[in-house]
């Protein structure tokens, strides 16, 4: 019986558990009847949750795994506690690997056009697992539009989903047609499918040990990383007017 363990941020339940922990969970989930929505968030996520109420809505039954730096600080600031990163360029990866071990496909939606076909040719190399379906985020919003591409990935028979519209619109997205889509497992990751396609690189790893990645990217493009300073410093300052709240954990069974 493997448990996860959970401590509370500002309402939201934000997974404490070490990666190997993580991975097991998402081996009984992906085995298993039904279906779970994962958020990987930074500071930049947690921003949107303490300030958009319809964010909210969309993370509240989603397992939210640490994704950053900044979050860490937070919850350690706010709960006295600490909680194990796991990066979502990483994460995407091991969950194609415990999909190729599984003998189940993923879906990629999101990005520039071209952008998924090379990420999956690199998952594909990288994992062994089997890209069944690839779909860029250019699209119509209307509904007639979304239930089309929900119904093309639930044609292609996908386990996972990996979603790449940026937040806060992939949540949102997941949240009100993920079930559409028939996935086990429906994921936001952002820019991710731009590193594993090769159109952005990743910090080097010594900036990555360093805890650094995020100042890497804001250097790389400042003037498009603007308004993500703004909502940083705007996070920073409301985890630090709240101060220490106390620790609150649980435990969250996957069987």
């Amino acid at each position: 019986m493997e448990y996860l363990s959970f401590v509370d941020f500002y309402g939201l339940r934000i997974v404490k558990s070490e990666k190997a922990a993580v991975l097991k969970a998402f081996h009984r989930v992906i085995e298993m009847d039904g279906n779970l929505r994962v958020t990987t968030m930074n500071a930049q996520i947690a921003y949107y949750y303490l300030t958009m109420p319809a964010y909210q809505a969309a993370l509240n039954d989603s397992l939210v795994v640490p994704d950053g730096v900044g979050l860490s600080w937070a919850v350690k600031k706010r709960m006295n506690t600490r909680i194990n990163r796991f990066p979502g360029v990483e994460l995407g990866i091991e969950l194609c690997r415990i999909a190729a071990e599984s003998g189940k496909t993923v879906f990629l939606y999101g990005s520039k056009p071209g952008v998924a076909e090379k990420a999956a040719a690199f998952l594909e190399r990288e994992t062994g697992v089997r890209i069944v379906g690839c779909r860029h985020g250019f699209n119509d919003s209307d509904e007639e539009t979304q239930y089309g591409i929900c119904r093309k990935i639930s044609e292609s028979g996908a386990s996972i989903l990996f979603v790449a519209l940026g937040a806060p619109k992939q949540e949102i997205w997941l949240e009100k047609y993920f079930e559409k889509t028939n996935a086990r497992i429906g994921i936001g990751v952002g820019g991710s499918l731009d590193v594993w396609a090769g159109v952005v690189k990743r910090a080097p790893t010594w900036i990555q040990r360093m805890n650094l990645e995020w100042l890497y990217r804001i250097l790389k493009s400042p003037r498009k990383k603007f308004k993500v300073i703004f909502q940083l410093l705007k996070f920073i300052s409301i985890v630090n007017s709240d101060g220490i709240d106390g620790s609150r954990e649980e435990k969250r069974r996957y069987e």
